[in-house]
């Protein structure tokens, strides 16, 4: 699929998982060791990391002074965590923070760019329970192993963060269009949007609408896409067929025949299935050409299509290639995909991220917005929930638990206070 996001991609939150999950490893905890949790145990805040690649330092495109300014930042952050009374004095958990730069953002060619993007990036919140478990004897005490993330963006409003991939059909296609995530309420004092709590200052929008032309513009460029590569499928069926066909290719393959058939124990019986084989061949090419084949009623379809799709580009109205546009998600014909908003349960909303959210006036360093991602992991996502629930003593104190206190307890002016 080409579908590419304006920014980081989601895997940059992931790998911050595999990076809790390695230091069980880097400790040689044994997997099968059972473990005797410790959930009235002092815990620690573990000293702060900061993960800075030689690529995202080269996406970022700053100056070394810039990047300890924005680490900085992170770290402000992170001191504002500390001071939240669910987990300021952890028991049961240790704490471990660490920062990360965004990597390279793959812009589609004529997507909109921001004038002078801040430095992009994130921090994560992790707390591990305190367990002792058996080695050679002896009851050796950890806190690591594998726990509940909370990933914070920083200044990073792609795609990938604030929405899900837009239409399935044009996922072909390299663009940046999305669907939003829309408000349902709050989550620790700030807007919780579906799958992410949005923490700024900042009154642009997150989102830029994507009007009618512009939609149905993407619609001919993926079927147009969608005919070229049928036509390619086409194309090597009858380019097989008349290399088969062509009167020297044929002598060619009957004079290695010949030649092979002098090893045979039977040369006849050989040269009859050469022969058979040479039918075969020629009837299944002829197939795949024939009018009621996948691969030419493929094409058949995909050229409808394409015309359908210009046609009601050409039929929009002034007023209607300026309409917001939203994509109908059942719709089973071409001109049925797209339609003038306001979106609805059938009819989703197609949106860009707003590239001028940003004050270019700020220093790059400068954290305009933070995003909590994946804001459903401990909340709303019950299998998730019902994942941790089976072992009482993590969930009574690490993890979820913690994740849900320190949101349930920061100090929302002093977030504030810490954004530009």
């Amino acid at each position: 699929m080409r579908w590419i996001p304006p920014a980081i991609d989601r895997p940059a939150a992931w790998a911050a998982r595999a990076l809790a999950l390695a230091a069980l490893a880097a400790l040689a905890v044994p997997l099968a060791a059972q473990p005797w949790y410790m959930y009235d145990a002092v815990g620690t805040w573990k000293p702060w990391k900061m993960q800075l690649s030689s690529g995202a330092r080269a996406a970022a495109k700053a100056t070394p002074a810039e990047l300890k300014a924005f680490e900085g930042e992170l770290l402000k952050f992170s001191e504002i965590w500390k001071r939240a009374p669910g987990v300021a004095e952890p028991r049961g958990f240790s704490v471990e923070v660490w920062g990360h730069l965004s990597g390279a953002a793959a812009v589609p060619a004529g997507a909109p760019r921001a004038a002078r993007p801040p430095i992009a990036g994130g921090v994560t919140f992790a707390a591990f329970p305190i367990f002792e478990y058996e080695r050679d004897g002896t009851r050796v005490r950890a806190d690591t192993g594998e726990t509940e993330l909370l990933t914070f963006m920083v200044n990073d409003i792609s795609g990938a963060v604030i929405g899900r991939p837009g239409p399935e059909p044009w996922r072909g296609v390299e663009h940046d269009i999305i669907f939003p995530f829309v408000q349902k309420g709050e989550r620790g004092g700030f807007p919780f949007h579906e799958e992410i709590v949005v923490m700024t200052k900042r009154t642009a929008p997150l989102y830029l609408p994507v009007n009618l032309e512009e939609a149905w513009t993407m619609q001919v460029k993926v079927s147009k896409k969608e005919v070229a590569e049928a036509a390619e499928v086409v194309g090597r069926f009858q380019q097989n067929l008349d290399k088969h066909l062509d009167p020297a290719e044929r002598a060619s393959r009957q004079a290695e025949y010949q030649r092979n058939s002098r090893d045979m124990p039977d040369p006849a019986a050989y040269l009859r299935q050469m022969s058979e084989v040479e039918a075969v061949t020629e009837k299944s090419l002829r197939s795949e050409l024939a009018p009621g084949s996948s691969s030419v009623v493929r094409l058949r379809t995909t050229e409808k299509e394409l015309a359908a799709a210009e046609a009601a580009l050409a039929a929009l109205a002034p007023e209607q290639r300026a309409a917001e546009a939203c994509f109908v998600t059942d719709a089973t014909r071409v001109e049925g995909r797209l339609r003038p908003g306001p979106a609805n349960a059938r009819c989703q909303a197609l949106v860009r991220p707003n590239t001028g959210f940003f004050d270019p006036s700020l220093p790059r360093s400068a954290p305009q917005i933070a995003i909590l991602w994946d804001a459903t992991r401990c909340f709303e996502r019950k299998a998730e929930r019902e994942k941790w629930d089976r072992n009482q003593t993590v969930r009574r104190v690490a993890g979820c638990e913690a994740n849900k206190a320190l949101i349930a307890t920061w100090d929302r002016d002093a977030i504030l206070a810490w954004l530009w």
